[in-house]
Parts: C-alpha cells; structure tokens; sequence
C-alpha cells in the first residue's frame, strides 16, 4: 500500500503543485521508496537527498586540505530506516564518530 501511495499520490501531487521533494539522502525505507518512484515515473521533479555527515563514505577527503578533484564521495545505504542511525553491525566502518 505504501508503495502505491507513494508512487501514484507523492508524484501525481509533486508534478500538479510543482513541488520540490526532500528526503533523508540514503537508499531505505521511504526515502528509496521516494527515490524510486520519482525515476520511474520519468517526470522532472526536483528531488533533493540530504544525508547525514556520518553516512558519507570518503568525508574524510572532503575534510582535508589536499582534495583532489573527482575524489569519490558516496552515500552509505547502512542505515537504520526508523532512525538514519548507522547499524551497531557497521560501528568500526566511521571511527564511531557518529
């Protein structure tokens, strides 16, 4: 049900009142869901992924004083969808600075 909520209801509503859509940045819960919809329903829809500091793979290029242009920073998908925290499984992958 949530799938067809969000694929029918948030696009149809996004696309008639122009809408921008914002989600959390990672690849769970509604936010993937969000995510999916809008690419398959091939329509332009500005859709913004703001995902946490911590989750970012590479932030430590980003931090340093010597980034090299194209250095690769990614998203982590690792998350807990109720919360955007990182699983306990996944606590030594950030130096725990979470």
């Amino acid at each position: 049900h949530v799938h067809e909520v969000v694929n029918e209801g948030l696009v149809r509503a996004a696309k008639q009142t122009s809408a921008w859509l914002v989600t959390g940045g990672t690849d769970t819960g509604v936010m993937k869901l969000v995510g999916e919809a809008v690419r398959k329903a091939d329509v332009d829809i500005p859709l913004f992924a703001i995902a946490p500091w911590g989750a970012v793979h590479g932030r430590e290029q980003l931090e340093s004083e010597h980034v090299q242009p194209g250095s690769p920073a990614s998203v982590s998908t690792d998350t807990d969808a109720s919360s955007g925290n990182r699983r306990e499984s996944d606590a030594d992958a950030t130096d725990g600075d979470w």
